[in-house]
């Protein structure tokens, strides 16, 4: 902006022009995994060239007419000008002016607050992160490092932390805190016995409880499907739980969502464990490699557990499956299973070593 308004030609003002260009862009899409971001930092692009065309047309017309850029040249020469030439010059720049901010028909500059929206978001959010990193610290060292790092991969599956309603936490702040539950099928049990016993024993877990409940009078005849288990409510998993989780005042409930501190603690073991409860081994013509269902997030989410993966040096990409209700899922790169089963094999439970080899 500096460099636009204080040259004294026309050719310095253009390049104090075009350096305007770039940086609204990259701005705008700073936040390159954000595909909104993608598309308004596009149109900025594509609208301000449209501008930049005109004007680009308005200098050659005027070095064409006058011979010079230098404004003081212009401006003494302009009394004496063809009238049509000087207003076909005025409206070249104009439009040029026009598209740059956003008149008229060019649309970009609303969307172009994608960018700004974002960077002001993300700022007043580390300055919470950095008033609070001091207690979450203090609660997540109370735990065993490969504890939390087991967690994670848990909640990024199946594993859920239960908090009541906003309104009841202010309410009954006896029962404010989070609890953690775990439910699958039955098949699973050997599974969750060790998380049981192993993980959460720490946290005074329930009994793993069997449903149906077949020693009860109305369950006798049927067949147990699911087992499950919770824990005690605690200040940890209510931690925990404000970084998993948003309110949804539409739905009234609590959505589980991927927090960005989770890279901090984020290792092979939370990819073991991710992968035994929420992956599985695809084994149709000759892809023979794992996917991760991620349907329950969205895509920018998605994306960023990509990112994690490649910390670990794990390729991925992301699987389309379902159109209509924009779901992906990670499908990791065929080149990348060496490496994925070489880091997460010891620490996979015996029970589910088939879905790294789909044996």
């Amino acid at each position: 902006m500096i460099v636009l308004v204080t040259g004294e030609n026309y050719l310095v003002l253009f390049l104090g022009w075009e350096g305007i260009g770039v940086v609204s862009y990259l701005l705008i899409n700073f936040w390159y995994t954000r595909i909104a971001a993608n598309k308004s930092g596009i149109l900025a692009l594509t609208q301000n060239r449209v501008g930049d065309a005109l004007f680009s047309l308005g200098l050659f017309s005027i070095f064409w007419v006058f011979g010079n850029l230098d404004y003081s040249t212009i401006f003494s020469l302009v009394p004496y000008m063809n009238e049509i030439s000087l207003t076909i010059i005025s409206f070249l720049i104009l439009g040029g002016a026009i598209a740059k901010s956003a008149q008229l028909g060019t649309t970009w500059l609303p969307w172009s607050m994608e960018g700004l929206i974002n960077t002001y978001l993300n700022n007043k959010c580390s300055e919470a992160i950095n008033v609070s990193n001091v207690k979450d610290n203090y609660l997540l060292s109370t735990i065993p490092r490969e504890t939390l790092e087991i967690i994670i991969g848990n909640l990024l599956g199946d594993g859920c932390l239960i908090r009541k309603s906003i309104a009841l936490d202010r309410i009954n702040q006896s029962k404010a805190q989070a609890y953690f539950a775990m439910t699958m099928s039955a098949k699973s049990y050997n599974y969750m016995l060790h998380l049981y016993s192993k993980v959460y024993a720490q946290f005074n877990p329930s009994k793993i409880y069997a449903y149906p409940n077949i020693d009860l009078p109305q369950h006798k005849d049927k067949v147990v499907t699911q087992y499950l288990f919770s824990t005690q409510r605690t200040e940890l998993f209510t931690n925990i739980h404000s970084l998993w989780y948003r309110w949804d005042p539409d739905l009234n409930k609590y959505i589980k969502i991927v927090p960005i501190s989770m890279n901090k603690w984020f290792s092979a073991v939370s990819l073991a464990y991710w992968i035994m409860v929420d992956g599985y081994f695809d084994s149709h013509g000759r892809t023979q490699t794992i996917l991760l269902c991620t349907e329950s997030f969205t895509q920018d989410e998605c994306i960023f557990l990509q990112t994690l993966l490649k910390k670990l040096g794990i390729k991925s990409t992301l699987k389309i499956r379902n159109k209509m209700k924009n779901t992906y899922r990670i499908r990791i790169s065929k080149t990348s299973m060496p490496l994925l089963r070489e880091l997460v094999s010891p620490h996979m439970h015996k029970d589910y070593m088939y879905k790294l080899y789909g044996k």
